[in-house]
This record gives C-alpha cells, structure tokens and sequence, in this order.
C-alpha cells in the first residue's frame, strides 16, 4: 500500500531499513515532557530500550540536548546511560552535546570522534584528556566560558589536526590569555564569541600574522566590536577570505581592503551607510575577486565581481534610503548594476545622478535593473546612454489609473525609448499602467533606427491594449517578446514582426479565443522558432468534449521548432528539435490538459514526425485505448519511443503493440499479461502494479535484463518466464522476495537482492538454461541462497563467463566447474573451507578459464589459498575479505607466500584494516612475484616501505585511512628505487601532510593520483611531479586558497590531462580561466596533447561562457554528473 500511494517514499524507507542507524538525536527535556504522564515501569522500559538501541546501532553522529525548564535528577541518570552507551563506539565521527548549567565527564573512552561540539560545563583538563585520545579532531566548539581559572590555550599541544576552534571567552577578560591558540598548526576558521576587554584581542591576532604557515581563511568576532588595533592586526591575516565582525571605529572598516583573498565580510555593529560608504568603496575599488558585503543592521547586502563589472545591491531593511548608496556608481569599470529590496520609493535618485555624470565621462555601464523608479527617476535613467539592458518597475503611486487631465503625473517611460542603444526593456514589479505602456511603445515605434531586440512586460496585469498592440507590431527589430493582450484579437497583429524568434504570450481567456491570431502569427513568422503560451481562466464544469483540440494540433503542427501551450495546470510540449537529448521530435502531454480541460487526445495522433512522446500524470477519467489505436492505425508509423507514468490496462496496451516502430517503452501496467506486448521492443522499462509490484528493465543492445519484484502474494515467478525468450539476453539482475521453487526455471546472466527463500528461482533459471544457454554470459545471484536443483540449472548455462552467488545451502560446489567458459567467480556467502574441490577442480582441469576469484563472508582458508595460487591455476585477479572470526590474512598471505609459482597479478584485500602481524603480512605480498595491482585497508603503516620491493607494482589503493604512523617511509623506499614500476597511486580519503607530500613527489613513475592533502602547502608540492597526467583531489579547501597552487600545477605538470576538484566548491572566475588558459599555452603542444579536462561539482561555478573556442582547445570544464550504470 506504501508502495502504491508513495514509490519514492518507500524507497527511502527500504534504503533506511536496510542500514544501520548513523545519525542519533535526543531532546532530553522534550523525551521527558512525552513521558511525563506515563508510568515508573513504562519510562524504565523506554530509556531501556534507548540505551539497547544505541548500543546496537553504529553511529557516526549524536546529538544530546537537555535544557529543562527545572532540574529532573532521573534524566541526569538517563543522560549518564546514554553517554555510557556511547563509550567505545568506534564509528562515532560526530558528538554534539547542549546542556549549559549541567556538568558533563566521561568522555575519556571517546577515541574516533573528528567533530565535538560542547555547551555544558566541563573541566578543561577533561576536555584536553579528549583532545588527546581524539588525535583526528578537526572541529571543537567549546562554548562554556566557566573554566575555574584554568586556561583554554592548554589544548593546544594536543591539537594537531584540529581545522576549525569556536569558543566563548571568560566574561570580561583579557583575550590575550587566548594568544597561543594561533599555534594550533591547521587551524583554518576561527570563531570567538563572549566580551573581552577592549583592544586585548591584538595579541591572538597578531600570532596568527606571525605564523610561518599561515592557513586562518575564516575569522568570526560575534559579540563585541574590534577596535582599531584590532582590526589593523586582523587585516595583516593575508590568508583570511571570510570576516565576520563589527567596528568600535567606523575609519578602520577600510584597513580591510588590504585582505586581497577576502571574499566575504559580514559587518555586525551599527553604522549609517553615508559614514562608512568611502571605507566600503575603498575594499571594494581593491578587490580582484568576487567580494560580498553583508551590512546586518541594514539587512543590506553589495556583491561585487570585478573581473565582470558586475555589482548588485539588496536592500531588505524597512525604508532603508538608497540614496546613502550612491558612492557605489563611481566604482571603476562597472558594466551592471542591478538593485533589489524595498527601498524608500524615490530615493534612487542621488545613486543614479552618480552613474549619469560618471558614464558620461566614462560609458561602460551597459545592463541596469531597478525595482520601482519614479518619474524623476526616469528621466535620470534616460541620460545613461550607454545602457543596453533595463530592468524596471514602476513606483506604483505614481501610475494609477488617472483622469486624462491628470496623465503628464505618469512616469515619463517614453523617456527611456530615448536611449540609443538599448536592446533589452522588461517591465518588471507588478501592474503596469495602460498609459505608461502605450507611452513608451509609441516614443520607440517612431524612432527612425530601431535596436530593441527583447521586450519583457512580466506582470500578469500587464496588458497591451489595441493603440498599443499597433505600435507594438511596428517594432520589426524585435527577436523576443513577452507580454499579455487586453483583447486576445490583437494578438495577430504580431505577424508583421518577421525578425521575431521568441515569443510568450499570456492569456485569461480559453484557448480557442487567442488560437486563430496565433496561428497566423506562427505561419508568418518564419524565424520564430521557441513559443510559450500560459493561459489560466476559470474551469468549466462542462462534460462535453472541448471542441478546441484540432485548433491545439494545427498550431503544434505549425510551430518550426519548440512550442509549449499551458492551459491552467495542464500542458501539451512540442519539440521539433530536442538537441540536449539528440531526439529529433517530441511530444510531451500532461493529462491534466485532458482530464479537467475535456480536451480529446485522438488528433494528437495525427501530429507528423513524432518519434518521442513523454505522458505525464494520471489518465483517470480518460482511456488512452482510442488514442494509442489512432497511433496504430497511421499508415506510416514513426513513434519510436513512449514514456508514461499513469498504469495502463491490458486494453490500452494491446493497441500499444500494434505501433509497429515503437522500440522502447517506459511505464506501468497493471495486467501480468502485459508482458507479452513488450518483448519485441529494443529498451524497456515498465513497473508491473497491483497484487504484484514489480519493475522490469531490458536493453537489447547491451542484453542487460533487470527485474526487481518488490510484493509477489501470488508466490509465482512463471509469469516472468516469457522474459526467458528476450533476444541477445546476455544480463539479467533480479531482486526481491520470492517464495521457494518459484524462480527455479529461470537463470542466466542474473543478478538478484533481496530477502529470498531458498529454491525459489528454480522455474525461472530452467528457462534461461533452456533458451540462453548459447548467450548468457552473466549470473549475478549475490543476495539469494541458492539451492541444489538451481546450482544444477546454472551449471546448464554453459556460456555463463561471470557468476556471484550465496552458495551456503548448496552442496556439491564442485560442479561449477563444469562450466567450460567460467572466467570470474564471485562467492558471496558459503560454508567455510566448501571452496576447496571446486578451486581445486579448477586447477586440476586441463583448459582452465578462471581469472578472477572473490570471495566475501567466510573468506578463503590457508588449504584453499593453495589451490588458488598453485602454478596450476589460471586465476590473476583475486579479492578476499578480512574480518572478526575470519582466516588471519597473515596465515592466507604466508599460504600464497609459500607458493612461488603463483600468477596473480591483482589482488584486492577487503574488509576491516589488517592489524595481525601488518609487517608480516605486506612482507609476504610484496613477494608475490607477478603482482601488478594491489588494493587492502591498511591501520598501521608501520612496514609499508616492504611493498616497494615488489618487482612489478603498478597499481597501489589504500582503502582506508591510517591510524597509526604516516606514509613518508613507503614514499622514501619508492623514491629511492631505481626503476619503480609504480604508475598509479590511489590513497582514497587518505590525507597526507607536508613531509609526506616532499616525499610523494620524488617517485618520478607515478603518473596517476588519487589523494587528499592536510593543508594547502602540501598540495602546492604537486607542481613538482613532472610525469603526472590525472589527479583527483579528494580533500575539501578553500577555492581562493588553492587557486594560485592549481596554476603552478598547470605550470608544472605538462604531461597533465585530467584534474579533478569535485571536493572542493570551485568559483572559477573568468580571471581564473584566463591565467589557466595563458599558463596551459606556454606549456602544452596541441599537436598532441588534448585540452587539459578540469572536473568540477555541480554546486561550483565556472565563468567558461566567457571563453573563447580557442581556449577551449587548451582547457575545459565539466561539472557534468555521469552516469556510472554500465548496462543502459
């Protein structure tokens, strides 16, 4: 039932179930306000049950608050519990505790946490006790400034990884107590809260200028202004790019402009703008970069990007005066000037007086955007000649509707038709006066050279009336308009405008009232080529078929490219030319069009070339019988694709089949006989809904297969053996809960999750042996006990290449080895040491094909490692997995070890970090003697520096992060070895300090790295591997802090091809790209040599509009997410 009313729901709720808890909160007070009522027993038996769960589950973060309105003795204890649960809970990353006024002790046992934020007494010898056992710390907030005299700074030698410190200082106090936190050495954001005395704050701040590795990029002063020492300490902090503070002196506001990096200020004492507009204008005027200024007391925010001139000014405060703002139009070289909020109504006017007298010295200012201006205002606007973009609104009280008499108080907006070069207008911010309009369209219409190429009247009560319709459609310059018409005929007076290639029309009346003008619009304009329509008029109660939809059809018909009609909440899509998709026609409906505008469907069938059709929402009331039969019965039948999520019935699908070149269909269908209409299509993807739920993929070009049952109450998989028959099936993927021998007569290329009963595949993998025994390559079974009788079925397919199994309920595992092109074996569960007659089959077979072995749950054990690596066995690539009651890996290793002959090539090692015996273990591997990859979880480092020994590595992954010791001694053994074969390095969420990287980039083989680095300066080192060709930076910085670093990379990686910086939020400016582009110039050969490919996250920014093709060919820019599923 979930399933049906929510899909997405319900698969967040199965992900959910399927994992471990990892996020805990607990509100004390409101857990004891819900339980207030109940009984002693009953409250008892809840923290009990708390404390079991916690106990259970495997956090990576808790939240604990308590902050009762009285004191409750019995939530102390339940809080004691709690946190006693939480001792030696290895996962835990993250522990956040509120409760100011209480005490807090017993965190010594916590040994994992990298994030602890604090709100509740503490002694401070406690707190350096968790600093200690916490060598991962990289965040502390410790907000309780009662520390019994005993002084915060004593953490700092114990605080080595620590990134980010936020503290409430001692009520009143001399901040220079605070003075060696600057030693904390990868300290990066620094927030102080609490009241000191005035100007004792210096000293810390001149610690952190005095620093030889200065890395402080965010500084956060809240609760009490800096004075002027202060803030001249704080502006010789280079490396700051975020400031968040207030002033004791306006004046010092300016010393700012000497932070370069800066890109974020947050002023939070009271200033008026005109007594600190030259010190704002002074940081702004200097900066290099994006800057933004947010003035709190103001609610007022300034962002400025100077590379592109742009500035933008929101005013959210209640009659902030905006003239206060004028000394911004005097910045330098401003090409855009857009600003929002509420000011007070005309006060713009001393702003824009400023950018009148400073563009007619210097006209660069070319897009201007204003809320409301008033008369006075316009004719200011009108002396910018400059402008070729405007964005205006009109003060409101100035433009209601006047007496003739009165009109000459209406904004004079046939001003702006003055500006000579203006190419863009949009009305903007509500109702727009008929006169204002009609004004402004007759001062362009009569303009001897007409440039306005876009037209925008965005208010929905912004109607043309016919006077102006008519000038309206004397401006030919027009390429895009958007606008509404009081009288819906006028509308085809817009076909006298042939240069129109855009054109959105919003209407209140039915559709069959605007349809004819726009129809002749659309025939005459040849070069219109995108056209939205948005009608909303009240519903008709009518049941009658709405006589209007062959009026719809001709206008789709007509359109040359794109076109989009919507008519209240429905919508009918029509895309002639769908490039982002590579599709050359298509239409997409919403059925709500149909359902509540009584619209027919069958004409759309007559619409030519539709090769892709998209149907949206649900067909309740409306059969898609007729409609798909009118498709079926075209005499030329093009609709390749269909794509639905209302389910149809076994009616509508039957005529669906009758479309002779539909060769991928997506959708839901209710009726099991429905399978029969879909497998003669090339893709499909349907979700089968009712008794059963089900969701059924295939793609014959890749002869994937995936079928995922998520209810069968009918037990029976023989309504899915039809599937069995697809042709080229090569893959096939099952999941889901099945009932025992219900699946037994299919199996081939499978793979299956979900809880299963055993034999419940048997039919289904019958029919796969039977029909695909010739081309099934792939079974992946890997969440399914199978059975004898299904191992017998999967033995048949003779063709399979890949298998991954649960083979703990089956026996005779030997006969696996029957299958003659059996290439890798994936062995999820089995019973321990049942392995060894099958590896040892294998070995003995006399053409043997087995390459790759991976074996999950028991692991392998030292007899059955020696079949493996015997000089018998083809295998080369091996996975196996380590953990708690598993083989040791040192007795598997020395198992290998004491085979000399063996050929693997690649071995992967999983699970829990080896820590038996690490220096015996790696001494064993790096002897195997044809090892070329290698993967394993490494706790302890020490004896690393054996695996440069091994004579043939190429490929080295650390899967896991490091407890103990550092990478420096493997990276010195490769270094010092004279002919490394070491080419790729993968060290995963690993992140390496600055020794580490000094000796990383001697190993002149490497040429691809995977790596995260501790702090900007180890990064900086990467400009020295000369041979690298791919990077991917796993670790997060600050963009501005890295960028000079990046450029120096460019500079000295030549062999560079790929980069990626997805862990960082990038804001590539257009200077960025222009000093990569410049670099990549001087370096690289484009007669071999591809564009340097940067890859970047969707949440980052690129100004890469700004490059020019030529530059495209040095460098290019991708945030593009790609999709990592192999079959589709």
């Amino acid at each position: 039932m979930l399933f049906e009313w929510d899909t997405e729901l319900y698969s967040s709720l199965e992900q959910y179930m399927k994992c471990k808890i990892r996020s805990i909160h607990i509100d004390f007070e409101e857990v004891y306000k819900r339980l207030e009522t109940t009984s002693s027993r009953d409250k008892e038996t809840y923290w009990d049950s708390l404390s079991h769960a916690i106990r259970e589950a495997g956090p990576t973060k808790v939240v604990l608050r308590y902050a009762p309105e009285s004191y409750h003795c019995d939530h102390m204890e339940a809080f004691r519990t709690v946190m006693g649960q939480l001792q030696n809970k290895l996962n835990l990353k993250e522990l956040d505790i509120y409760g100011p006024g209480y005490t807090l002790e017993g965190l010594e046992k916590l040994k994992s946490l990298e994030t602890l934020r604090l709100n509740i007494r503490m002694d401070i010898d406690d707190l350096v006790e968790s600093c200690i056992q916490n060598k991962n710390l990289k965040k502390l907030s410790y907000m309780n400034n009662e520390t019994g005299g005993k002084r915060l700074a004593t953490i700092v030698p114990h605080c080595g990884d620590l990134e980010e410190l936020t503290f409430k200082m001692r009520t009143d106090c001399d901040a220079s107590e605070y003075k060696p936190l600057a030693k904390i050495p990868k300290l990066n954001h620094l927030k102080i809260a609490g009241v000191h005395e005035k100007g004792t704050l210096q000293p810390l701040l001149e610690a952190c200028v005095a620093k030889r590795r200065k890395l402080l990029t965010r500084l956060s002063v809240d609760d009490v202004p800096l004075d002027k020492t202060e803030t001249q300490a704080m502006a010789q902090i280079e490396t700051l790019t975020k400031v968040k503070c207030g002033f004791d002196d306006h004046q010092s506001i300016g010393l700012l402009s000497q932070l370069t990096k800066l890109g974020y200020l947050e002023i939070l004492s009271e200033h008026d703008f005109l007594a600190i507009s030259e010190q704002v204008l002074s940081i702004l005027k200097d900066s290099i970069a994006e800057k933004r200024i947010d003035i709190v007391d103001m609610n007022t925010a300034i962002c400025y990007l100077p590379s592109e001139g742009y500035l933008t000014l929101s005013i959210g405060g209640d009659n902030v005066n905006a003239s206060n703002f004028g000394a911004l139009a005097t910045l330098p070289g401003l090409c855009s000037l857009e600003i929002y909020g509420t000011p007070q109504v005309g006060s713009l006017k001393p702003i824009l007086n400023e950018l009148a007298a400073a563009f007619r010295k210097a006209p660069t200012l070319t897009s201007l955007t204003l809320r409301e201006i008033t008369a006075a205002e316009v004719a200011i606007v009108s002396q910018i000649a400059s402008l070729k973009s405007l964005k205006c609104g009109f003060a409101e009280k100035e433009q209601r509707p006047l007496p003739e008499e009165m009109i000459g108080d209406v904004p004079n907006a046939e001003l702006l038709a003055q500006l000579p070069l203006l190419e863009e207008m949009t009305f903007i911010s509500g109702p727009l006066s008929p006169v204002i309009s009609k004004r402004f369209l007759t001062a362009l219409a009569a303009k001897e050279s007409q440039v306005l190429q876009k037209l925008h009247f965005s208010g929905k009560e912004a109607k043309i009336d016919t006077v102006a319709a008519k000038e309206l459609a004397r401006l030919r310059s027009l390429r895009t308009l958007k606008c509404q018409f009081a009288d819906p005929l006028d509308i085809q007076l817009l076909s006298h405008l042939t240069e129109l290639e855009y054109l959105s029309l919003i209407a209140n009346e039915t559709f069959d009232k605007i349809s004819p003008g726009l129809l002749t619009v659309i025939k005459t304009c040849k070069k219109l080529t995108r056209i939205n329509i948005y009608i909303e008029h009240k519903q008709t109660s009518s049941g009658a078929v709405n006589t209007t939809s062959p009026d719809i059809c001709a206008i789709l018909e007509a359109s040359q490219d794109y076109i989009h009609i919507q008519i209240n909440s429905g919508s009918v899509w029509f895309n002639r030319e769908n490039k982002d998709l590579m599709k050359k026609t298509e239409l997409r409906v919403e059925m709500s069009l149909f359902e509540n505008e009584n619209f027919a469907m069958e004409p759309l069938a007559r619409l030519e070339s539709v090769q892709h059709m998209i149907i949206k929402g649900h067909h309740e009331t409306v059969s898609l019988r007729e409609f798909f039969a009118a498709l079926g019965r075209r005499n030329n039948h093009e609709l390749q694709s269909l794509d639905m999520n209302s389910p149809l019935d076994f009616d509508e699908t039957t005529e669906l089949a009758k479309i002779t070149s539909l060769t991928s269909f997506k959708g839901k269908f209710s009726d099991s006989r429905s399978f029969q209409h879909f497998l003669h299509l090339s893709d499909f993807n349907v979700k089968q809904r009712g008794i059963i739920l089900r969701n059924i993929d295939f793609y014959k070009s890749t002869g994937f297969l995936y079928i995922r049952i998520l209810r069968d109450d009918q037990g029976n998989d023989t309504d899915l053996n039809p599937l069995a028959r697809l042709p080229n099936l090569r893959h096939v993927s099952i999941e889901g809960p099945f009932e025992e021998g219900s699946m037994h007569s299919f199996f081939g290329h499978v793979s299956i999750e979900g809880p299963f009963e055993k034999g419940s595949m048997h039919s289904f993998f019958g029919q796969l042996a039977t029909w695909q025994a010739d081309t099934l390559q792939e079974l992946d079974a890997g969440y399914y006990e199978m059975s004898n009788n299904e191992l017998r079925e999967v033995c048949r397919m003779r063709s399979l290449r890949k298998l991954i199994c649960r083979l703990s309920c089956a026996k005779n595992l030997e006969q696996l080895a029957q299958l003659p092109q059996l290439a890798e074996l994936i062995v999820v569960t089995h019973e321990k040491g049942s392995l060894q007659n099958l590896l040892a089959k294998l070995a003995d077979r006399e053409c043997h094909t087995l390459e790759h072995l991976d074996v999950w749950g028991e692991g392998l054990t030292p007899e059955e490692g020696l079949d493996v690596l015997s000089k018998r066995s083809c295998i080369n690539e091996l996975v196996i997995t380590t953990g708690k009651d598993k083989t040791s890996l040192t007795d598997l290793l020395t198992a290998f070890g004491s085979l000399g002959e063996s050929k693997i090539q690649n071995l992967k090692i999983k699970g829990p970090a080896a820590d038996q015996e690490p220096v015996k273990a790696l001494d064993i591997v790096s002897q195997i003697p044809k090892l070329k990859s290698l993967e394993l979880p490494i706790k302890d480092t020490q004896g690393m520096e054996g695996l440069a020994e091994s004579l043939h590595l190429e490929t080295l992954t650390i899967s896991s992060t490091p407890e103990r010791g550092t990478l420096e001694g493997l990276f010195g053994a490769l270094s010092l070895k004279a002919s490394s074969k070491l080419k790729n390095l993968d060290l995963g969420r690993s992140f390496i300090g600055l020794e580490e990287a000094r000796h990383l980039v001697q190993v002149d083989s490497i040429t691809s790295l995977v790596c995260g680095f501790k702090d900007e300066e180890s990064l900086s080192v990467l400009a020295n591997m000369t041979n690298l060709e791919s990077i991917y930076i796993t670790s997060e910085h600050t963009f501005d802090t890295i960028s000079g670093h990046l450029l120096e990379i460019f500079r000295g990686c030549r062999k560079l091809e790929y980069i990626n910086l997805e862990s960082t939020l990038c804001s590539m400016c257009k200077s960025f790209l222009k000093n990569s582009v410049d670099i990549l110039k001087s370096v690289r050969d484009l007669s071999v040599q591809a564009p340097l490919k940067i890859r970047i996250s969707p949440s980052s920014r690129a100004s890469i509009d700004e490059m020019t093709e030529n530059d495209k060919t040095y460098l290019t820019v991708t945030s593009k997410v790609i999709d990592h599923t192999t079959n589709q």
